[in-house]
């Protein structure tokens, strides 16, 4: 059972008007569990746990980041790949008015 959290209204609020939205916080706390419950079933989920999409994200930044052109894109355990942060920047700063990748 999911239980919907005071976070939801200031997430989608900050969705709207930033590119991009980070949530942090201590281990096992929910965040992945409040993300993917949120967010609409059609929002690409990877996790950097998995090796192989580490190993692409760290080896090939723009041709991991061109699978999810256009869309929003939930990316967990990034501290696993923090190479592709600076590719992310570059991508937004290229188009800021694209809100809630």
């Amino acid at each position: 059972m999911y239980v919907e959290r005071l976070l939801k209204t200031k997430f989608f609020r900050a969705l709207e008007h930033f590119p991009a939205v980070m949530i942090t916080g201590p281990r096992q706390s929910g965040k992945t569990t409040f993300v993917t419950n949120e967010l609409n079933q059609n929002t690409d989920y990877i996790t950097f746990d998995d090796p192989f999409e580490q190993q692409f994200a760290t080896e090939d930044p723009n041709g991991f980041l061109d699978r999810f052109e256009g869309k929003a894109v939930i990316l967990d355990e990034i501290q696993y790949a923090p190479e592709i942060l600076r590719h992310i920047k570059i991508r937004i700063d290229q188009n800021r008015s694209m809100t809630g990748r």
